[in-house]
């Protein structure tokens, strides 16, 4: 199963729902395309692919649900209080999974079961970067468009972060507005 990375910043942001987009930069043979499944009506789904050796592998698809992680390690939490439990995620990349879901994880703050973090991508679509609303950076857990625009260039330009944002937002080159992935989710509870 695919996983999906966040900053740790944005974790207790996607567990109260206000993050419900992430935008992902298009690879070099990843494509847009669809899926006819075999339920009535032949309804389409949208899935991305990343061609790999010629042959094409689901990346992300719409109505499935991918595990949340940072790092590469899969973020556990409170359903009840929605708290971001370092201690389950310390139990868990200790221990191994299957012990972490025998002995049940627990919250320190009211005592529920933890359990991992899914979401569910609810909307698959390309755009280009500066393409951005102000609602949609709010979507995206931050502040304004500015903020979003300069959180994303930290992340994808990171050896020269300041000087990438400063030429985007003053429309000095260009060739600066990448085409992005915008990833709709929410969380499975």
């Amino acid at each position: 199963m695919n996983k999906i990375n966040f900053s740790e910043a944005f974790i207790p942001k996607i567990i109260s729902g206000e993050k419900t987009q992430t935008r992902r930069l298009v690879k070099e043979g990843e494509y847009f395309d669809y899926e006819l499944t075999r339920i009535p009506f032949q309804t389409r789904v949208v899935i991305v692919c990343s061609k790999l050796n010629g042959k094409g592998k689901v990346k992300w698809q719409v109505g499935k649900k991918y595990p949340v992680c940072v790092k590469g390690k899969q973020v556990w939490y409170c359903p009840k209080c929605k708290s971001n439990l370092s201690i389950a995620k310390y139990i868990y990349d200790e221990i191994g999974k299957s012990f972490a879901l025998k002995i049940g994880a627990v919250c320190n703050n009211c005592e529920e079961y933890a359990k991992p973090l899914f979401i569910e991508l609810t909307a698959i679509r390309k755009e280009k970067l500066l393409d951005i609303t102000e609602e949609e950076a709010k979507k995206e857990g931050f502040k304004d468009r500015t903020r979003f625009i300069e959180g994303f260039c930290w992340i994808y330009y990171k050896w020269n972060a300041g000087e990438v944002f400063r030429n985007i937002m003053s429309g000095k080159i260009l060739s600066l507005n990448p085409d992005v992935w915008v990833l709709e989710f929410k969380v499975v509870e």
